[in-house]
């Protein structure tokens, strides 16, 4: 990445293994490139702070960005491929510009917090929550639940809550989900937040959210040999 000083915003400037040059500005984007360093491009840009981005079995993506510098920015967008999402909007004397036509709307504000992974969870095991990303608040001390439903051409949801703690060190920064579909948490377990407010480097957490009748985890056998078994299996979130 070789930044251009002659620009007010800097832009980074990259070459990929097949020499495709690709340039963009020096803010915060969503990328995509495969494995082998080939067919590097920008999907979208003018994000905040993006932290982690997810996609669903579908291949549609969703970013969690942090934050707007306590002005209460935080949220959760649909990543669209060729979207500007606001970040210093050219035209817009705002450094917050994301309500400026031309830039995508973001699928939920999640206001002050310091928003970390994010994922989309499509189990049938927290039935009340499939087809539903979850996003780790470590600021707010919480596990937002945001069920996502198509509406046109893009999507849809409200806030809820999957778990949260009044313990001043929770500090959820993760989650990932098990093959029987049930959720781990990572918690940082931290007093502090933000920044390099971080006050332990030896402790930490990893829970299991599961139903209370659900003791040991369950992993599914697929029969490959069978094409019933081979669509079963297929059919797996």
């Amino acid at each position: 990445v070789q930044p251009d000083k002659s620009q007010k915003t800097q832009n980074f400037n990259v070459t990929d293994k097949s020499g495709r040059k690709v340039i963009g500005t020096n803010l915060a984007t969503t990328l995509r490139v495969n494995r082998d360093g080939t067919q590097f491009e920008i999907l979208a840009d003018r994000q905040r702070n993006n932290y982690e981005t997810c996609l669903n079995s579908w291949g549609n993506i969703f970013t969690s960005d942090n934050d707007d510098d306590g002005n209460r920015g935080s949220r959760v967008i649909w990543v669209m491929e060729g979207g500007t999402y606001g970040y210093r909007t050219p035209g817009s004397p705002r450094h917050w510009g994301e309500d400026v036509p031309g830039n995508v709307p973001k699928l939920v504000g999640t206001g002050n917090g310091s928003p970390c992974g994010i994922m989309a969870y499509e189990g049938a095991l927290l039935k009340d929550f499939t087809d539903t990303l979850f996003e780790a608040e470590a600021g707010t001390r919480q596990i937002n639940a945001f069920p996502v439903t198509r509406a046109g051409a893009a999507f849809r949801t409200e806030a809820k809550v999957l778990l949260a703690s009044d313990d001043p060190w929770f500090r959820p920064v993760d989650m990932t989900a098990a093959p029987d579909g049930s959720v781990f948490v990572a918690d940082w377990y931290d007093a502090g937040v933000g920044g390099h407010a971080f006050r332990d480097q030896t402790t930490g957490r990893i829970y299991r959210v599961a139903p209370q009748a659900e003791t040991a985890i369950q992993f599914p056998k697929p029969d490959f040999s069978s094409v019933e078994g081979a669509i079963q299996a297929l059919g797996s979130p």
